[in-house]
């Protein structure tokens, strides 16, 4: 009997050992997780906000259309109450606008009107000496210089001796096209244009376009 009761006490306090033990594992092995507190939604109020500035360096540069860098430039004055001279179904002669280049022009020689980067157009109904013709492009609004050099279509070979006899200078002439080009100056190319028309011929003068260099 006393062996029995010194047994049953060996097993209650095994018991009592182990079970206080499992509780002291299992503390370690399981951390208790806080719970995350997830704020309620609140509505803005426009009134209560304020404007917090953006730093200039996050804001993107805007691009202007094409036609701010690209596109002709305006033109100071009325093109259709300046003296007009038709030569083409394209464009016009401008009488008292001449151009020339801009190392050579002087503020004596008339009022500066427009300038790009090789020519300086200016107002001046007298003929200066290294100033060109100008002609104007009214599709595009663009003014352009016009070259000394008039080219004629239709011309043979006895015309064509017939102009070196006048004094012309020949720049360039193609047989079997009977296409003739002669150099007249920036100061005679239009009388020689108006000359040439009222004999009969075929002439068309030269305008030179963007990025074309002064001789």
């Amino acid at each position: 009997m006393k062996k029995k009761f010194i047994g049953l006490a060996i097993l209650i306090l095994g018991a009592a050992i182990y079970l206080k033990w499992h509780r002291t594992e299992n503390s370690f092995a399981l951390k208790p997780v806080k719970k995350q507190i997830v704020p309620k939604a609140t509505s803005l109020d426009p009134k209560t906000m304020k404007e917090v500035p953006v730093p200039a360096s996050l804001i993107p540069k805007l691009r202007g259309p094409a036609s701010v860098s690209d596109g002709p430039e305006p033109l100071a004055f009325e093109v259709e109450k300046e003296k007009l001279l038709r030569v083409s179904k394209n464009w016009s002669l401008i009488l008292d606008i001449s151009v020339m280049d801009k190392k050579k022009y002087r503020p004596e020689f008339g009022k500066k009107l427009l300038e790009d980067k090789y020519f300086i157009f200016f107002r001046s109904p007298v003929n200066q000496k290294d100033a060109w013709p100008v002609a104007y492009d009214p599709s595009r609004q663009r003014l352009y210089p016009v070259s000394h050099i008039l080219h004629i279509k239709g011309v043979d070979e006895s015309e064509r001796l017939q102009f070196r006899a006048e004094g012309m200078s020949e720049y360039y002439y193609h047989a079997r096209m009977q296409y003739l080009s002669v150099q007249s100056t920036p100061r005679q190319v239009v009388k020689d244009y108006e000359i040439l028309k009222e004999r009969g011929f075929d002439v068309r003068m030269e305008v030179l376009k963007e990025g074309v260099k002064p001789n």
